[in-house]
């Protein structure tokens, strides 16, 4: 589902990430058909979509054709407007990934960790990593928009540090956020793995036609991701990512207890889901 635009001045933004996510959803799309979807008017999509051509965000594609009369040239995403690192610290191995700004991936690598491994041992393998990159991918440094860094919860947003995780012990309130913008030299942003899963999933991935998205994850142990779709077209995206609910449980001896024990933890977390669902929505709803 996509939002609708407004028009009016103080959410200018706003229309702009509209009109992006439309375009990045659907093209080739024609700026008539982004003023119909969004209900902002044409010559609002045409000085937005001029702003971001402007930019090289987007660029013209195939020429539309409409009853047999020329309508207009559709617009789609530069894929090489921008590009971003993905980092995902796991408590048995590290994974980068470099993706274009279709968020396709150019480029990725997988280093083990050693149970115990400190941060400040960690770090440095980030930013040589970032750098094989960078270089290997042959772009600019200064295309890089930033890095998002997905590490298990419990985390400390604010101050962008893990809080008590189990195997990862010496992590706990290092400002793992600020050090690493420091190392790579861009934005960082700080979330709790399987929340940055289900929000890439819903974003560009499987969930991306659903409204709601529920994502469980087993590794060490198991997260659940639960996603809301924005209720009207005025919620933005910030506030569809604060409703990305995250359940875990640290079930580091599953493998061992066996399918009873999956089956038992799985019921417990079902049970979370439900509740979450009830208090996010004040329905009551079951998952």
């Amino acid at each position: 589902m996509i939002p609708s635009g407004t028009n009016l001045l103080k959410v200018k933004d706003y229309n702009i990430a509209v009109v992006l996510n439309l375009i990045r959803k659907y093209e080739p799309i024609s700026r008539r058909e982004i003023a119909d979807r969004t209900g902002l008017s044409f010559q609002t999509v045409t000085n937005i979509t001029q702003n971001l051509f402007d930019l090289g965000v987007i660029q013209e594609g195939l020429e539309l054709r409409g009853n047999g009369v020329r309508q207009s040239r559709s617009l789609q995403i530069n894929p090489n407007a921008a590009y971003a690192i993905g980092i995902h610290i796991d408590r048995a191995k590290l994974t980068i990934v470099l993706t274009n700004f279709e968020a396709r991936a150019l480029w990725r690598e997988e280093i083990s960790l050693t149970v115990g491994r400190s941060v400040r041992a960690i770090l440095p393998l980030i930013q040589e990593a970032v750098n094989r990159a960078v270089q290997e991918a042959e772009i600019s440094r200064e295309q890089l928009l930033g890095a998002g860094l997905a590490v298990p919860g419990p985390l400390n947003i604010e101050a962008g540090c893990l809080l008590n995780v189990p195997n990862l012990s010496d992590w706990a309130n290092h400002p793992i956020r600020s050090e690493l913008e420091e190392l790579l030299g861009f934005p960082v942003v700080l979330d709790e793995d399987v929340t940055a899963i289900v929000l890439g999933e819903q974003w560009c991935g499987l969930g991306a036609e659903c409204l709601n998205v529920l994502y469980l994850y087993v590794g060490i142990g198991i997260g659940l991701g639960i996603l809301f779709a924005p209720m009207s077209g005025e919620e933005t995206r910030e506030n569809l990512s604060r409703r990305a609910g995250d359940l875990a449980d640290s079930a580091k001896d599953l493998v061992d207890q066996g399918k009873e024990r999956v089956r038992t933890t799985v019921s417990a977390m079902r049970g979370k889901a439900e509740r979450f669902v009830g208090e996010a929505t004040g329905t009551g709803s079951n998952v």
